[in-house]
């Protein structure tokens, strides 16, 4: 791809998906670095990766094409949600919380009692801090309070975090270079009740003993992984008792050649970082697709197959053990968004369409089902979907969408008053006992944005 065509491509995606932590990034920087946002930036250097005995078995290997077993879907094998029939959302789901945060803050639900907020500094141009948001009083208690870099360029560029850990990104705008580091994270979850004052009348007794402390304690930060143009910054994920981050040259760059990898950090049965090195879960011959996600203790994401030709291959990993749990090789160069193992399947978004791909051939996100079919939702997929008790929930071009897998019906949750066009986002992913959604809301003439605007659904 051309840098033109990249750029292109680059300032469409930012049109379609506003809300994302690398279209924010992209935003800050402005229209000239949204190359850099979705994937022009980051040398490798300091942290070597290591060998892994597990490595060897985790993507297919393959001398040419006829010995690859790719994932044969047939048009009578997909069900088209449109058959759905609507119901209102409320039959489903009921709002627990409103609140609002600083215009420009980047939401993520990382289990059922708080998510990681990337909050922005006094300008709003760049990502500057870090907290933790009660999902049931709307306390947001401060966790990092700014860049461990020292330079006045340096932003945040990304973090995730368990209860347990936290690992971030930062970035240097001056020169490109980035820094990943990880902290032990203590006080998240209280059993104290939540303040009422601080949610919408239910919400708090319905919380009763999950609460999240005002007061989080941030270990010694650690820097685990730093590089500067030739890598791109990288994706993260989180579960219980690891730490995951991509190493991935520029697709155009001089190290293109490189291999991709996909880098941990197990922790401590009491959430310290663990004393020793990191090490490579994979290294993928040929760049990896996707930001990895981790959902009830597995990991999935999208290496390449180690072959001549492009195939892209479903990869879902048990956290504790880094063993194979499942995968499935998509058709050649097929490609997609996102992708997350959960209740024993597969489900994932394509962006394009592929008319020799059969059953996958169009645009939408895919769920495998029980019996070896699957249901396609023909929505643009914006981000990862979340599964939320028998229902499929993700979010389309501007509203979030459910269908229940059970009855064959669907929901749409309207985006609140005051919201931009392009709607609301859906911050969770995976397997999930509540829905969190973020947006924008508008000055009443929708002239300027306000703040950023949090519901709870449970």
């Amino acid at each position: 791809m051309t840098g033109t065509e990249q750029t292109e491509q680059s300032e469409a995606s930012l049109a379609r998906r506003p809300l994302t932590r690398r279209g924010f990034v992209a935003g800050a920087l402005g229209v000239g670095a949204a190359v850099f946002a979705t994937g022009s930036a980051g040398v490798l250097s300091g942290c070597a990766p290591s060998e892994d005995q597990h490595s060897e078995d985790l993507v297919t290997k393959a001398s040419n094409d006829k010995d690859i077993d790719t994932l044969k879907v047939s048009a009578d094998q997909v069900t088209d949600a449109t058959d759905f029939e609507r119901m209102p959302f409320e039959d489903y789901l009921k709002l627990q919380t409103t609140l609002d945060l600083p215009l420009g803050s980047l939401v993520y639900q990382m289990d059922s009692s708080f998510a990681l907020v990337l909050l922005p500094g006094e300008t709003g141009k760049s990502l500057r801090a870090i907290g933790m948001l009660n999902l049931a009083t709307g306390v947001l208690a401060s966790v990092l309070s700014g860049p461990v870099g020292t330079s006045k360029n340096v932003v945040l560029y990304d973090a995730r975090a368990s209860q347990n850990a936290l690992i971030w990104v930062e970035f240097d705008l001056g020169n490109h270079h980035w820094s990943t580091y990880v902290a032990s994270l203590g006080g998240i979850v209280s059993s104290a009740a939540p303040a009422a004052s601080a949610a919408e009348g239910e919400a708090a007794e319905a919380a009763e003993g999950e609460a999240i402390t005002a007061s989080v304690t941030v270990g010694e930060p650690r820097l685990v992984e730093e590089g500067d143009a030739d890598y791109e910054p990288p994706m993260l994920a989180v579960a219980p008792q690891k730490l995951y981050w991509t190493v991935m040259p520029v697709a155009t760059g001089p190290a293109n050649q490189q291999d991709s990898l996909f880098r941990a950090l197990s922790l401590e049965r009491d959430g310290a970082p663990y004393t020793g090195e990191p090490y490579t879960v994979l290294a993928s011959h040929g760049r990896m697709i996707t930001n990895p996600l981790v959902s009830n203790g597995i990991v999935t994401f999208v290496p390449r197959v180690d072959t001549g030709n492009i195939y892209y291959q479903l990869t879902a990993l048990d956290c504790a053990s880094d063993k194979l749990v499942d995968f499935r090789i998509l058709p050649q160069s097929v490609k997609v968004a996102d992708a997350l193992y959960a209740n024993g399947t597969f489900f994932f978004s394509i962006e394009g369409d592929y008319s020799y791909a059969e059953g996958l051939s169009k645009f939408g996100m895919y769920l495998e089902l029980e019996d070896g079919t699957y249901l396609r939702v023909g929505r643009t997929p914006v981000c990862p979907a979340v599964r939320f008790g028998d229902c499929l929930v993700i979010q389309s071009t501007a509203n979030i969408v459910g269908f229940d897998l059970v009855q064959k019906k669907s929901f749409v949750i309207e985006s609140p008053p005051l919201s931009p066009k392009f709607g609301e986002a859906l911050v969770g992913w995976g397997v999930q006992d509540k829905v969190v959604t973020s947006s924008v809301r508008l000055s009443e003439d929708g002239s300027v944005g306000e703040a950023t605007t949090v519901r709870v659904f449970a």
